[in-house]
């Protein structure tokens, strides 16, 4: 007697048509338009977990996923670098630490609260360069 397929095998072809969308507006209408009955109680939950999660990170998040396929290592760790330092600038993963862990009152405030008044602007500033390219600390990452 085997083991039992792995969850996430089962689900992956479910992943691939959901999140292979370009936004996460699109990602929430496929999640909320599964019929499925072998991945409805999946996208059901996943599309109220991402409900749950900060709009701007649920965005910034994509971007980075988008981008960082024909990255190298070395060049999404240093593009990491500048979204990490970011993530404390806007003010979200801190809301987040206080609603989770500090408060306990599980209601977080992101800014903004809708995933609609996200703009570009507002990711782009994930992605901004913070160092001249000889200057970033991560510069010599492919030397090591």
């Amino acid at each position: 007697m085997g083991l039992p397929a792995p969850t996430l095998s089962l689900l992956r072809p479910g992943i691939d048509d959901h999140f292979s969308r370009p936004t996460i507006p699109e990602i929430l209408e496929s999640l909320a338009a599964e019929t499925r009955a072998e991945y409805a109680d999946w996208a059901r939950q996943s599309a109220k977990l991402m409900r749950s999660r900060s709009p701007t990170m649920l965005k910034v998040t994509l971007r980075q996923l988008q981008r960082g396929k024909d990255m190298s290592l070395a060049a999404c760790f240093r593009m990491e670098l500048s979204m990490a330092q970011q993530c404390f600038a806007q003010g979200d993963f801190l809301e987040g630490v206080r609603a989770l862990i500090i408060d306990k009152d599980n209601a977080p405030r992101w800014i903004p609260n809708r995933i609609e008044d996200v703009t570009d602007a507002m990711v782009d500033a994930f992605f901004r360069n913070r160092w001249a390219a000889a200057a970033h600390p991560l510069a010599t990452l492919e030397a090591l």
